[in-house]
């Protein structure tokens, strides 16, 4: 037993306290701002993030423009879980998201545009620097009816304010 027992706890006290990526923050953040493309930036627009439980649980609304069809004004909106603590840099996630999902136009052009809205499921990485800048990108998948499964993306650039 203390054949290995020694040598781990060797290679344990060899490193370092918390690797350079994973250093903690002071403070948690409480609201972000983001500007991208994406469902939540209602595609191509600006969403908030409050932060509901403090590093952990958010809420997220957005608003933008889907430049189909003339400019239409789409919005979105997710609640999103953040497994590690708030004081991570580097945080991985998981939300549930009500994005549009597609645009239909009968074929007269007088016709106003239909917006389908759905439910959504993304996960994805938020890198949280210790000046505030957020970066933020993400992959899922959504479900506009019976059919099929649609590709949903997220990338965005922002600012978190911290308590």
């Amino acid at each position: 037993m203390s054949r290995i027992l020694y040598p781990c706890l060797v290679l344990a006290g060899l490193l370092p306290a918390a690797l350079p990526g994973q250093t903690t923050s002071l403070r948690p953040g409480i609201a972000s701002l983001h500007v991208g493309v994406g469902g939540h930036q209602g595609w191509i627009g600006a969403a908030a993030e409050v932060y509901v439980v403090p590093g952990r649980l958010s809420a997220i609304g957005g608003v933008g423009v889907l430049p189909v069809w003339g400019a239409q004004v789409a919005w979105g909106g997710a609640v999103r879980y953040y497994p590690l603590p708030a004081a991570v840099r580097h945080r991985p996630f998981v939300d549930v998201s009500w994005t549009l999902l597609r645009l239909t136009q009968d074929d007269a052009v007088s016709r106003p545009v239909k917006h389908w809205y759905g439910p959504g499921m993304m996960i994805g990485y938020s890198y949280l620097a210790h000046s505030g800048w957020t970066f933020t990108s993400g992959f899922g998948l959504a479900r506009p009816d019976a059919d099929g499964l649609l590709p949903l993306v997220h990338l965005a650039l922002g600012w978190t304010w911290r308590r």
